[in-house]
């Protein structure tokens, strides 16, 4: 698979998490800086941060947030482990990196669980 699937199927993961809420959000978000792609002001960059907060908290709810962290958390990862390979002075350096990508991988998935653990209760 290559990297751009791998991308999409991502995309296709994060996307199918997404709660109407969610998806409202981000719509609004979207439609906002669509009308503003420059904002200045208070005023201004009090309602996109208003509405990035709004976003970040209804994914948060339906877990898309936390599957998005893994899956760049992974890829960050990744990444680190190629440098390793291709910078073999500093690979102690980015083990370290890549340790810590797959532990803030592991604690998003954590978080991803907790969340869907009620719907894995009443599933069951």
């Amino acid at each position: 698979m290559t990297p751009a699937n791998d991308t999409k199927s991502a995309y296709a993961r994060i996307a199918a998490l997404r709660s109407p809420a969610t998806i409202a959000a981000l719509d609004e978000l979207t439609a906002y800086t669509d009308r503003n792609p420059d904002p200045r002001g208070a005023d201004h960059a009090e309602t996109l941060r208003r509405l990035q907060y709004a976003y970040i908290e209804a994914a948060q709810a339906d877990g898309s947030f936390y599957l998005a962290q893994a899956e760049e958390s992974e890829r960050w990862a990744a990444e680190a482990e190629a440098r390793a390979l291709d910078y073999p002075a500093h690979a102690d350096r980015y083990a370290r990196e890549a340790a810590n990508h797959r532990l803030s991988a592991d604690r998003a998935r954590a978080m991803l669980a907790e969340i869907n653990a009620p719907q894995m209760k009443a599933a069951a």
